[in-house]
Formats: structure tokens, C-alpha cells, sequence
């Protein structure tokens, strides 16, 4: 597609239909990316024998991957607003290959630490994909297509356990973090070449950027319940899944990996 074909939505004169390869190309996308983050749940106790940890020390270098998605969505989110969305997407994801080639060959607890902070930084780049495809869609298509781009959040947090299981059994997890720096490679071309030019409509500062979020959640109670759920949700979850992989449980890869499939056949 060429950069005449794909000019931003926001200076046409009227808003074309976003077309399913795009939406299908996002919800892919996003799904990749937020799957980097959950890798490292069933390679805990490989991870721990590997650097001599405790069931504790390795479950910090789970938290602290969480930690990073958290200051990543407080960091880049809003420079969505500000930097053309592909080029920053593009940015994102090259940071996310740099991130996961350090994970895949860290040599120590603290390189292996900085090192998943990092990914799950750069992973926060699913929260400036979705009000992307957001504003890529028509009105009359935008619930759907948001939906699709959810979803592929949803498919990608629960298969990610039975890639890293699985392919943690057969090759190592260290193998684990090397496919996936080569899949980020693959789809960094993808989305250069694929997804539409989209620059900002409004020019905003970062500082007046934190200011107009602050002034939303002030402004609508409703997105302050949501934001509340949303995070016990997300804890409830995340606490869980990480503690399920620990040597003190009783679940093995297979049944992780099984339990996951349930999960995904019910969201399909």
C-alpha cells in the first residue's frame, strides 16, 4: 500500500471504512505484543533453577515486568496524542526486540530483572494500538473493531502460557525469548508496510497531555469505577497465574497448558 494510499483518516473529507485485514492485522499485532509479557509465568522454576533463586526472588522478576507495563502506559500512551501512531508503534516494538534478545541472554538475576521491566515497558504499546484502531474506524464500525482488537489481547495473554510452556519444555527458555525477539522483527516489517499513517489532530505538550487525563478522571466518575475494576480485576488475575507456575504448586506444564486452552475455547 502506498503512503498516498493510507493518508490519515482525519484529512479526508469523509471517514472510509477500516478494512478487515487492518483489523484483523491489529488484533494480531496486540496479541503478540502483550503475550511477551506472560511468557515468563510457566518458566518461573526453570528461571530460578537457572540463577540459583527463591520461589520470592523469581516471582519479583514477574512483578517487576508488570511494574514496567505500568510506568509504560503512564510514559508512552499518551504520546499518542502528540507523534504520528504508526512511527511510534514502530519505535515501540523495536524496543520490545532489544528487550527480549537482553531477556534471552541475560547472565544474571539483575540483567534478567532490567531486562523484563523492559519488555513489559514497551508491551504497554497494546494501549496505544487499541485507541488506534479506535480512531482508524468508522462510527458505524467502531464497536467491532475495538472488540477485535480486544479480543486479540485476550487470546494473546492466555496462548502466550501454552507457547512459553510448551516450547520451554522442548527447547529452554531462553529459546522462548529468542523466537519471540524474531517474531517482533517479523511483525516490525508488518506494520511499517501495513498500517495506515495516522498523525495527531491536536498538538499537545506531555506535561498538558498528563494534565487533560487527569482532568477525565476528575471529570467522569464512570471512568474511575472502570479504571478501579479493571485494576482488582487485572491483580486478581495476574496474583493467580504467577503463583500456579511456582515448584510449590501442583501443576504441572501440561496442565497449565491444558487449563489455557479451556480458557481460550471459552473466549472463542
Amino acid at each position: 500500500m502506498s503512503e498516498a494510499g493510507i493518508e490519515p483518516l482525519a484529512e479526508r473529507g469523509e471517514q472510509a471504512l477500516v478494512p478487515q485485514t487492518i483489523v484483523w492485522l491489529m488484533a494480531i499485532t496486540v496479541g503478540v505484543i502483550v503475550a511477551n509479557i506472560y511468557y515468563i509465568q510457566p518458566l518461573l522454576a526453570e528461571i530460578a533453577n537457572t540463577f540459583g533463586l527463591s520461589v520470592t526472588q523469581v516471582g519479583t522478576v514477574a512483578m517487576v515486568s508488570q511494574a514496567g507495563t505500568a510506568l509504560g502506559m503512564f510514559l508512552f500512551v499518551p504520546l499518542g496524542d502528540k507523534y504520528e501512531r504508526r512511527s511510534l508503534i514502530l519505535l515501540l516494538v523495536i524496543g520490545e526486540i532489544v528487550s527480549l534478545l537482553l531477556m534471552a541472554t541475560a547472565t544474571s538475576a539483575l540483567w534478567l530483572g532490567c531486562a523484563a521491566f523492559a519488555v513489559g515497558a514497551f508491551a504497554a504499546n497494546v494501549h496505544v494500538l487499541v485507541p488506534f484502531a479506535a480512531h482508524l474506524a468508522a462510527p458505524q464500525q467502531r464497536g467491532r473493531v475495538v472488540g477485535t482488537v480486544v479480543g486479540g489481547i485476550l487470546f494473546g495473554v492466555l496462548l502466550a502460557r501454552t507457547f512459553s510452556g510448551s516450547i520451554g519444555t522442548l527447547l529452554g527458555w531462553r529459546a522462548v525469548y529468542g523466537i519471540a525477539a524474531g517474531a517482533m522483527l517479523i511483525l516490525a516489517v508488518v506494520v511499517r508496510i501495513k498500517l495506515p499513517v495516522s498523525r495527531p489532530t491536536v498538538i499537545l505538550s506531555w506535561p498538558e497531555l498528563m494534565r487533560s487525563t487527569l482532568q477525565l478522571l476528575r471529570q467522569h466518575a464512570i471512568l474511575r469505577e472502570s479504571a478501579l475494576l479493571g485494576a482488582l480485576f487485572f491483580a486478581a488475575f495476574s496474583a493467580f497465574w504467577t503463583q500456579v507456575n511456582y515448584p510449590i504448586c501442583s501443576f504441572n506444564h501440561i496442565q497449565i497448558m491444558l487449563d489455557n486452552d479451556n480458557g481460550v475455547a471459552t473466549l472463542a
